[in-house]
């Protein structure tokens, strides 16, 4: 099985998306990279071929929700046993993939809060509970 794929549900984010990929390939080298084009008018269907990823493309906008189906469907299919989903437009930092990449838990959830910085949470296999793993500094 493998193990990680990093999803990403994109409209017209054609502005950010190779800066973006660039970032999450030197922070996590050994994940594959999944581009869900929702239906984007910018350039992103341009940079498709020219990005190192594997991507999929609604013909018409269906909703972040959609794209995020399309992406877990074909993760699923493809034998991945892990997902990790990235804003297209930069969002989200891609220097954070290591804490996700090394956590053994069910489910990490990164929250982002302003004042205090961004919040790591991993959902505890026996108690199913939350449980605090660190900060990344504020935002």
């Amino acid at each position: 099985m493998r193990s990680t794929v990093i999803l990403i549900p994109s409209y017209n984010c054609g502005a950010t998306l190779p800066g973006l990929i660039r970032q999450i390939k030197s922070h996590a080298p050994d994940c594959e990279t999944l581009l869900v084009n929702d239906g984007s008018t910018d350039n992103t269907s341009l940079l498709l071929d020219t990005l190192p990823v594997c991507s999929i493309s609604h013909p018409v906008r269906r909703g972040k929700g959609a794209a995020l189906q399309t992406g877990m469907d074909w993760a699923l299919t493809h034998g991945f046993r892990f997902v990790i989903t990235m804003d297209a437009d930069g969002q989200h930092d891609p220097a954070d993939l290591p804490k996700f990449l090394k956590s053994n838990a069910d489910l990490s959830v990164g929250a982002r809060n302003h004042a205090f910085g961004a919040y790591f949470f991993e959902l505890d296999q026996q108690s199913h509970h939350f449980a605090f793993i660190g900060t990344v500094g504020a935002g």
